[in-house]
């Protein structure tokens, strides 16, 4: 193999691997992969593309879809030409000219970890984690199969009555994203469940059980309360990257000030109030 082919070869491979995945067309209009992330991004930043399952990918594609048809339907009515379109283009441009701009200075910026340290050491109480328990639940329809499962776990204790709880979670429990771990919901604060069930966990003594079934609108709960947890400090690594970009924010919102000032000695700037009604 000649040193061409070879070269032709790598060339083909990066193209094949870089290559952007077709998901539709729309009147000729492509629609890719990379399209759907850059979207998911703009309608939920919390939230992996490729983590999805294919049913939200296609509920996604759907939605793009619907979005260029529209959108092609704009530009048949020339709405791209219209006065009123141009006017806003024009305030849109400048307000991303100047987003891009403050996101630019932002980069300059510059926090030390001594500087971070320094913040987190000052201000240890806001980065301290509340009271929290850890606890299972098993969740059945009627109120009728809560007091029969609280009947049958009511004079149990200790290891026994964990144990028998997550075995019939596992069997009874319709909650379908925690039945096959035992009910488990991990550890969680109390703003974190709704008022009624947080309230019931929180009276409750860590190995106890809910001793009257709590209704939401999933249905009826019994609550076993594994462990209660002390409020505790988040440790610095963990919350470096929040006191990083707080700093970062004040040492903008103080170099815009300042800049704002020394711009506005050297630019001419004729204000007339008489025109302001």
């Amino acid at each position: 193999m000649n040193l061409f082919t070879k070269l032709f070869l790598l060339i083909l491979f990066s193209i094949s691997v870089n290559a952007d995945v077709v998901l539709a067309r729309v009147n000729g209009v492509v629609i890719t992969e990379n399209n759907a992330k850059d979207f998911l991004k703009t309608t939920n930043v919390s939230l992996d593309y490729s983590k999805l399952s294919k049913e939200q990918k296609i509920d996604i594609l759907q939605k793009m879809v619907q979005k260029e048809l529209f959108l092609q339907a704009a530009k048949k009515e020339k709405i791209e030409n219209s006065p009123e379109f141009l006017k806003e283009l024009e305030m849109l441009k400048k307000e991303l000219m100047l987003n891009m701009w403050v996101k630019k200075q932002m980069n300059y910026m510059i926090v030390s970890d001594g500087e971070a340290k320094a913040f987190y050491k000052q201000n240890l109480k806001s980065f301290i984690e509340p009271t929290k328990i850890r606890a299972s639940h098993i969740l059945v329809k009627s109120e009728t199969d809560a007091k029969n499962i609280i009947s049958a776990l009511k004079h149990l204790k200790g290891k026994i009555l964990k144990d028998t709880f997550v075995l019939i979670a596992k069997d009874r429990s319709i909650d379908t994203q925690n039945r096959s771990n035992g009910g488990d919901l991990g550890e969680f604060s109390k703003n974190e469940m709704s008022a009624d069930f947080s309230n019931a966990a929180w009276n409750l003594k860590a190995g106890t059980i809910s001793l009257k079934p709590i209704q939401t609108p999933q249905g009826y709960h019994i609550i076993y309360v594994e462990e209660r947890i002390s409020p505790k400090a988040v440790s610095y690594e963990k919350v470096k990257p929040q006191i990083v970009a707080l700093i970062k924010q004040q040492q903008l919102k103080k170099y815009l000030s300042q800049l704002s000032g020394e711009l506005g000695k050297k630019a001419k700037i004729e204000v007339i109030p008489r025109n302001i009604k």
